[in-house]
């Protein structure tokens, strides 16, 4: 009586363990029940004046199920800029798009920013990791949001301080003509004075010599 309920109870647990991955055969990560997708990297550096934001996210489905990123430019007063991306066209699609898209503002630029993935099946790191690159003008902001959402609805939110941009060089001002023609005339007092001293001092220096100058 026993065997007669084991291997039925055997045969729906090994079910139930594949049952997400031939759910989403599509999926390629490393065959765990689903997670929520992680943000695991931000880094701000520049290019030709402009602010470049990499974000490194993961999912350990997968990250082809990773389903979109928001970053948000904070100010003083709330969003200045606010740029969506998505990897698929549907959340039941899997087909890659790279979608761009600035709802608000009007500082990023498209054609600067791109994704990065890894083309092996090796490491957790090929199979997991996706990297993006948010390229925008110069902002003053003062924090960085980024949202990830995966195509189940999980999230994952961090905040960063916004680097301010390059202080520009200060414009030299002119000196007043004043100031020039002030100076002038105290170098010149100073270059008599020296003469005048000079020439009071020779005949001094030639009567220690034994030499008197008529």
């Amino acid at each position: 009586m026993k065997t007669a309920y084991i291997v039925p109870l055997c045969i729906l647990s090994l079910f139930l363990l594949s049952s997400y991955t031939l759910a989403n055969p599509n999926a390629g990560g490393v065959s765990v029940q689903n997670v929520s997708p992680e943000i695991t990297f931000i880094h701000f550096s520049s290019l030709n004046d402009s602010t470049v934001v990499n974000i490194t996210v993961s999912d350990y489905n997968s990250w082809r199920d990773i389903y979109s990123i928001t970053v948000e430019i904070i100010g003083d007063d709330g969003p200045i800029c606010v740029v969506n991306y998505t990897q698929h066209t549907t959340r039941s699609n899997w087909t890659i798009s790279d979608h761009f898209n600035e709802t608000i503002g009007n500082y990023f630029i498209p054609s600067e920013s791109r994704v990065q993935r890894s083309s092996g099946n090796e490491t957790v790191k090929d199979l997991c990791e996706m990297q993006i690159l948010f390229t925008f003008e110069p902002i003053r902001a003062r924090s960085l949001i980024v949202t990830v959402e995966d195509r189940s609805g999980m999230t994952a939110l961090a905040r960063a301080d916004y680097p301010s941009p390059l202080a520009t060089v200060p414009e030299r001002l002119p000196i007043p003509t004043d100031i020039i023609s002030i100076t002038l005339a105290i170098i010149g007092t100073i270059v008599g004075i020296k003469l005048k001293y000079d020439s009071f001092k020779r005949p001094i220096k030639d009567l220690r010599n034994g030499v008197r100058k008529k």
